[in-house]
């Protein structure tokens, strides 16, 4: 009766990432804000990386105060999982009527390294979070982490 069961990891992972979803290279809307994620690359460099560029749209009234991005494996931070790095900080202000850009890097663990956790064996999520100066929730965008841009980090 075709379909494929998830393990009760998997749909517990997938319940505790809430948000409005999007898929690589799409923009997700939330209450006066669009965030899109570009399709991903992979960077020349001594470590396997791959960048994802995010851009914030803010088209509320107030600015919004930042926008933090996570790393999320099963619901909770991983950035002890993934090294990993976001040009979004909480002193990026975005003004009401303008956009911010900025970008995820995300590098796999050093295998050599075995004080390092592994990667989380759950999906592992991109998550945006605008913040509007009122504190306003305005809710989350979330993308699952495709597992073949995971793989192409191993060649």
């Amino acid at each position: 009766m075709g379909g494929e069961l998830c393990s009760a990891d998997e749909v517990l992972a997938e319940e505790a990432v809430q948000g409005t979803r999007g898929e690589f290279g799409s923009t997700v809307e939330l209450d006066g804000v669009t965030v899109t994620l570009n399709s991903p690359t992979v960077l020349d460099s001594d470590e396997p990386t791959l960048r994802i560029d995010i851009r914030v749209e803010n088209r509320l009234t107030e600015p919004l105060w930042y926008a933090p991005t996570d790393i999320i494996c099963a619901g909770s931070p991983a950035a002890g999982t993934w090294d990993w790095e976001s040009t979004f900080s909480p002193s990026d202000e975005i003004p009401s009527g303008s956009y911010a850009d900025g970008y995820v890097d995300l590098k796999l663990p050093n295998p050599d390294n075995n004080d390092e956790p592994p990667p989380c064996d759950s999906p592992a999520h991109i998550v945006v979070r605008p913040v509007p100066d009122s504190w306003d929730d305005i809710g989350q965008a979330v993308w699952q982490i495709p597992d073949d841009l995971l793989m192409r980090l191993n060649n």
